[in-house]
């Protein structure tokens, strides 16, 4: 039988987006102090990070979502999210479902039998949101997105990666993931 993680859908806020930031899972675009300190007639650039060599140049993807399957997957380097859309097009929410540890610890929560739903949010993103439009989903986050069964356009969202960034599936034999709304 399986075990099974019952998670509630939250809406994203400023507190979820810095408990996610401080258990290194996303970074958020927002100035560094680095570049707060610039000076008058001056200039600053700080790297957020850079995708290492081996994973390829950089692709943007454009994805449309009509799925409530989840399935934990993980990358071995980072992405970006990119939730802008028209403001015309109506469609269904994008719900990020994200391990609140990395796939290592996620992976062995669920082989040991100790995965418990604490271990997992699912949070629906808001578009066209400037805390959080464009955002790092650091590499070795377990993460998937779902849409709510139901009428509706698809979702859609962006992004950025790796051209030849591998997708990892986390092994949760013996656990289920479900929602209550």
């Amino acid at each position: 039988m399986s075990n099974i993680l019952d998670i509630k859908p939250v809406d994203l806020d400023t507190k979820i987006l810095n408990t996610l930031e401080k258990k290194k899972l996303i970074r958020t675009f927002r100035p560094s102090r680095y570049m707060l300190g610039t000076k008058p007639r001056s200039g600053r650039v700080d790297r957020f990070y850079r995708a290492d060599p081996c994973f390829g140049g950089h692709k943007v993807i454009g994805i449309g979502l009509d799925n409530d399957r989840m399935r934990l997957n993980w990358h071995p380097e980072n992405e970006e999210f990119v939730f802008v859309k028209d403001p015309g097009y109506i469609c269904k929410s994008v719900y990020l479902v994200i391990g609140l540890a990395k796939a290592a610890v996620i992976e062995k929560r669920a082989k040991t039998g100790t995965l418990r739903a604490k271990d997992i949010m699912l949070i629906r993103w808001p578009y066209n949101d400037p805390r959080s439009l464009i955002f790092t989903m650091l590499k070795g986050t377990p993460h998937c997105e779902i849409t709510l069964p139901g009428r509706g356009n698809p979702a859609i969202f962006y992004v950025t990666e790796p051209s030849r960034l591998k997708m990892n599936y986390i092994k949760m034999s013996g656990y289920k993931i479900q929602y209550t709304v």
